[in-house]
């Protein structure tokens, strides 16, 4: 991960994504060594934010990281209520997923 445009540390104004970055102080025979792990990719930003190229990022970090696996979804939300979608990755590739609407059996015709 070192130089790495997902390390937080050296994040460009544009990456809608980072890597989940945890240290571990760790002795060793030549003194304390800090050991960084990455186990994940989350959002950039803890507030709401305009993700216009968060399925390019996505795949971009997939594509940097050619030796390690990606699972697992990012649950989206646009302005309106009804703009819901997800990221996954499927096959090493990121993937828009939009929603299954199912209505309830039974149920009146609006």
């Amino acid at each position: 991960m070192r130089n790495s445009p997902f390390d937080p540390a050296d994040l460009s104004d544009s990456q809608n994504v980072m890597l989940a970055i945890t240290e571990e102080r760790v002795d060793t025979p030549e003194g304390e060594l800090t050991r960084r792990t990455a186990s994940a990719l989350v959002p950039r930003w803890d507030e709401s934010f305009k993700a216009y190229h968060l399925l390019e990022h996505v795949q971009m970090a997939i594509n940097t990281f050619p030796s390690h696996t990606f699972t697992g979804r990012l649950e989206c939300e646009g302005e309106d209520n009804t703009d819901l979608w997800r990221v996954v990755v499927r096959d090493g590739r990121a993937v828009m997923v939009p929603p299954l609407l199912v209505g309830r059996a039974g149920a009146g015709a609006w």
